[in-house]
């Protein structure tokens, strides 16, 4: 049994989007500006958003992310790394629960395995490439990543737009 995390636009320019799954009551709201795009949970109990992380990709500058409620920015390779070759689009991080997922492109697809080569897909992010307008989302193989759900979402975004899929 699978689980999907829908993503859709909140707005029409992109720069607003909504990650959710109803029957397990997420939602997240990812807001982009002046280039920081930061990924903030609902929280019910405390009736408001809570900044889960935030990320600037810049050339000039260089990548830098904050995760949770550390208010240091990092550079990205702290959180975000690569293994290997320069050449691959391949970018690993440490999950909340100690293990090591990586994000891969597989035939044109971004999916979410956990470290090492030939590792079968945890999460496959899913999207109408014929109408990019319409909802995306990522499909959830291995309910055990949600214990790391907001550096799952996290680095998603950060390699959404890396690999050109936003």
């Amino acid at each position: 049994m699978t689980t999907q995390l829908t993503i859709t636009r909140q707005s029409e320019n992109q720069k607003h989007r909504a990650v959710t799954c109803t029957s397990l009551g997420i939602r997240y709201e990812v807001f982009e500006g002046q280039g920081v795009v930061s990924v903030r949970r609902w929280d019910a109990a405390m009736d408001r958003n809570t900044v889960v992380g935030e990320f600037e990709l810049s050339f000039l500058r260089g990548d830098k992310v904050r995760i949770g409620d550390d208010p240091r920015w990092r550079p990205m390779g702290d959180f975000l790394y690569n293994h290997g070759s320069s050449f691959s689009a391949a970018r690993s991080f440490i999950g909340d629960n100690n293990v090591e997922y990586r994000w891969k492109v597989r035939q044109g697809t971004l999916m979410l395995c956990k470290g090492g080569s030939g590792a079968p897909a945890l999460i496959t992010f899913h999207r109408d490439r014929y109408n990019p307008n319409d909802a995306s989302y990522l499909e959830v193989h291995d309910i055990e990543t949600l214990e790391s759900l907001e550096k799952v979402i996290v680095s998603f975004l950060i390699m959404e737009r890396r690999t050109g899929q936003a």
